[in-house]
């Protein structure tokens, strides 16, 4: 009983068994066509297409009765089509799988996308390679996510790093304050006597007075550098008119840059209007920016200032005809401590300004290219009237 019960169980399997193999190509033919990778199988001799999947259509964007029968070179450009026919030579002559990680691959109506593929060779029962087979993946959403990552880490190391650069400045600047600040109240304490005496001189009450303001920028860019990279409040500022930082900044240095040889023109467009930031750090800005255009120009040129009242704020251009830059050089400008100046510079005055219009809810922009000067933009927004 029991041995005609597994003689019964054994034939129904191996009937049942034969039902399936029936079905085999349909069975495989409904894989192949519900992957959702591409799948292709290419003849052996002149690498022509003889089989393609749904899925192979939808990415390259060609219908299987175009593919068939044609290769590579029919359908890509020629550079892809040597790439492509080079791993199937490959592959066909190796009897292994090869896997190709990673391959650009114009498409028909996506562009260009990328693909992890494996190549496999086929052979016949004599041991030789009949067809290639190849399963190619599309990866491309999957790489520009790891680019996007890899660009946000990017990001964030640059942001580590300037936090390490201005806590770096913080530091030397703290150290360098009593030094600095020693001198600058005994220049000042001078002043104050220069100015009872020579009280009945108008011109040079005036001279002293632009000295006066000078030492105070000059102590006042010492308390930036302290701040640089620490957190700032909200104080409020005094709403300077930009027209008045200007005609400050530019009188102040008239006399030198003129015996530099460099002619500064001022342009105002426009009813001037308080900014959100104080006079003395607009003037440092200004001053900042001014200097380096000086330092740009060693032969002498011109310097031309143009300030405009629009709708996002006062927005103030300073061009020059200096050298100009790099397009390496521009982008490491407010970087602390880089300078192009030598044992002349500090690669700081860039940075300080910088840092001072970000405090103010402004911006900086700057276009230069070599030979051709450079245009700083400043955009200040407008100071909130007060009721």
């Amino acid at each position: 009983m029991d041995s005609f019960s597994n003689r019964d169980s054994a034939g129904r399997i191996q009937d049942e068994t034969l039902l399936d193999a029936s079905d085999t190509a349909l069975f495989l033919h409904s894989i192949v066509e519900n992957i959702p990778d591409m799948i292709f199988v290419k003849d052996a001799k002149d690498l022509r297409f003889v089989r393609f999947n749904r899925a192979g259509e939808e990415l390259l964007g060609f219908s299987r009765s175009e593919m068939l029968g044609k290769t590579d070179y029919d359908f890509f450009p020629p550079e892809e089509a040597d790439f492509f026919t080079q791993k199937d030579r490959e592959v066909l002559a190796q009897d292994k799988v090869v896997e190709i990680p990673e391959e650009r691959i114009q498409t028909r109506y996506k562009g260009e996308r990328i693909l992890r593929t494996l190549k496999i060779p086929l052979r016949n029962g004599d041991g030789a390679p009949q067809y290639l087979l190849g399963i190619s993946e599309d990866i491309t959403e999957r790489k520009r996510a790891e680019e996007r990552l890899k660009t946000e880490e990017e990001r964030k190391r640059e942001i580590l790093a300037r936090t390490d650069r201005l806590n770096t400045i913080g530091l030397l600047a703290a150290g360098m304050a009593h030094e600095i600040n020693n001198p600058l109240q005994g220049m000042m304490s001078h002043l104050s006597q220069l100015r009872a005496k020579l009280a009945d001189n108008t011109e040079a009450l005036a001279s002293l007075q632009m000295i006066d303001q000078g030492i105070q920028s000059i102590s006042d860019l010492v308390n930036q550098l302290l701040a640089l990279g620490q957190p700032h409040d909200h104080r409020q500022k005094t709403g300077a008119l930009c027209k008045d930082a200007i005609n400050f900044v530019t009188k102040l240095i008239e006399s030198p840059f003129a015996r530099a040889g460099i002619d500064i023109t001022v342009r105002h467009q426009n009813e001037c209007v308080g900014v959100y930031m104080d006079e003395r750090e607009l003037s440092q800005v200004l001053l900042n920016i001014l200097m380096n255009a000086r330092d740009a120009m060693p032969e002498g040129g011109t310097i031309t200032i143009e300030a405009d009242h629009r709708e996002e704020g006062c927005v103030i251009q300073i061009s020059d005809t200096g050298e100009g830059m790099s397009p390496e050089t521009l982008q490491q400008i407010f970087t602390p401590f880089f300078t192009t100046k030598g044992a002349r510079g500090t690669g700081l005055g860039l940075v300080v300004a910088a840092s001072m219009l970000r405090q103010a809810h402004g911006t900086i922009d700057v276009a230069s290219e070599p030979g051709q000067g450079s245009t700083f933009t400043l955009t200040i927004p407008q100071r909130e009237a007060t009721s």
